[in-house]
């Protein structure tokens, strides 16, 4: 998204107002490449982006632009990543943004800088976003989810008409392309806090996308890592899983991915003679659903197999159709909760038949 009028950068280079040309995207994305020791590295950018043209009249004020720029970056603490006669790179790394300064030095001596900014999500610290006029109408923050935890965010709007948030896993370039969207409208018409807890667990780096709904808009954004573990998943694969299913007897659940997986296996089952089923299935996590009954996150790993034991019951606790007067309705109960010394509670469940 260009704008109109440059947002202000985070940093402003030697002498800006000599600068020729200047543009500004809210949301932009490229990859960074450069060698280092004889090998190709780069580096995926999603964020900010400004760029500024500096035309040196001579060689010599061709340096020392040079020498300024090196100098300044190094106060601010940045890391040369790359350089040689004609470009350097630098980063600038905190908790909560990371910026690339990549900067060309050309033959005729027109210096080009190039800005990139990512937001970051902290896990379990909070993050203000502000929306206002001559600031980015647009924004991404990125965070890392280790595979390992459940993760979940929560929205407080301070100021405004509230935010709309869409967020999803780099997983794209995978060979197993997954594709999996959370989107949250908040209004603060309705309420001034909200929780998105449908994220996903996959092992990735993730977008946060926000965009206020209108105006001046001010929201403070949590990214909750919880101490509850997800199923492991594995390393992303073309080779299929197996799910096992024991106990599915006539009743074979449905069977659907965690957002849209790309690859070469479907998601149907077949019967084995003592009346289990398998499926093969792409690398991914799963839903199990047969009516109200339900199991989520089921992690089918390459070249593993995960087991599901369908209850037995099942067709016992099922509404029957033969008989539309007689209705069978399945109740849980809880008949005891535990406090634990950790501020969790250790819940019994019940189920009963009418």
């Amino acid at each position: 998204m260009g704008a109109d009028k440059i947002v202000s950068p985070p940093w402003t280079p030697y002498e800006l107002k000599s600068y020729s040309s200047t543009r500004y995207f809210d949301i932009y994305d490229t990859t960074l490449s450069y060698e280092l020791n004889q090998s190709k590295e780069s580096i995926k950018v999603n964020g900010q982006y400004w760029k500024f043209i500096y035309p040196s009249k001579t060689k010599k004020s061709h340096q020392e632009v040079r020498q300024k720029i090196d100098n300044e970056l190094g106060a601010k603490n940045a890391k040369l990543l790359y350089g040689d006669d004609e470009r350097t790179l630098y980063i600038e790394s905190s908790n909560d943004v990371r910026r690339y300064y990549d900067i060309y030095y050309n033959r005729d001596y027109e210096v080009r800088i190039y800005i990139y900014q990512e937001h970051l999500l902290t896990p379990n610290q909070s993050q203000e976003i502000i929306f206002e006029k001559d600031k980015a109408k647009e924004q991404i923050f990125q965070a890392n989810f280790d595979g390992e935890h459940y993760y979940y965010l929560t929205i407080e709007i301070l100021e405004g008409k509230g935010i709309d948030i869409e967020v999803s896993p780099d997983l794209e370039d995978e060979a197993v392309r997954i594709r999996y969207k959370s989107r949250l409208k908040c209004e603060a018409k309705y309420y001034k806090h909200y929780s998105m807890y449908n994220l996903d667990p996959y092992k990735a780096l993730h977008y946060f996308k926000i965009k206020p709904i209108k105006g001046d808009t001010k929201a403070k954004l949590t990214l909750v890592k919880t101490p509850y573990k997800v199923p492991a998943l594995g390393e992303i694969s073309t080779k299929a899983g197996l799910l096992k299913m024991k106990n599915s007897l006539s009743s074979l659940p449905e069977v659907k991915p965690l957002g849209s997986i790309h690859g070469d296996f479907s998601n149907e089952g077949d019967y084995l003679p003592n009346g289990d089923a398998i499926y093969w299935l792409n690398n991914g996590y799963y839903t199990l659903e047969k009516d109200n009954l339900q199991t989520n996150l089921v992690p089918i790993k390459a070249n593993h197999q995960t087991s599901i034991d369908w209850p037995l019951f099942y067709e016992e606790l099922k509404s029957k159709e033969e008989d539309k007067k007689e209705r069978v309705t399945t109740k849980m109960a809880i008949y005891e909760a535990t406090p634990n010394q950790k501020g969790q509670v250790s819940v019994n469940l019940s189920l009963s038949h009418l």
